[in-house]
């Protein structure tokens, strides 16, 4: 494949500003060591006030969210026991039959079918009643 001339001069013309911008990277990165090594303990002491500063202003921030997140915390933990603890009260809906033992089985079994005999309506719609 064969490249124009005017997309050949746009590559160049990117790298050469790569380069010069790295170059700039270069050349602050040492004048920062300078300035530090010029300046020494100065230095050193004006970045520990600033950052009592932004400490000043920031840690009361951070200690009002890790208040909110620890209500939110705390509420979804009651949450969640009340949910658990209403699934641990309310009855099984299905199963209960196999849990019992085989002669429990077969006099529950027994039981249904006497009062099924027994019932004179079996089949028969059952009356309605108003409901208040």
């Amino acid at each position: 494949m064969v490249r124009s001339s005017s997309s050949s001069s746009h590559l160049r013309q990117a790298g050469a500003e790569l380069r010069d911008s790295a170059r700039h990277v270069w050349l602050a990165g040492i004048g920062a060591l300078a300035k530090a090594k010029d300046q020494g303990a100065e230095l050193f002491e004006s970045l520990v006030q600033h950052g009592r500063e932004v400490e000043a202003h920031t840690v009361p921030m951070l200690n009002g969210l890790k208040q909110q997140a620890e209500e939110l915390l705390a509420g979804l933990r009651r949450s969640v026991s009340r949910s658990a603890g209403a699934k641990k009260r309310a009855p099984a809906r299905s199963g209960g039959a196999a849990k019992r033992k085989p002669a429990a089985r077969k006099k529950a079994a027994a039981s249904t079918a006497t009062r099924a005999r027994k019932t004179p309506n079996r089949g028969k719609a059952k009356s309605s009643r108003k409901r208040s």
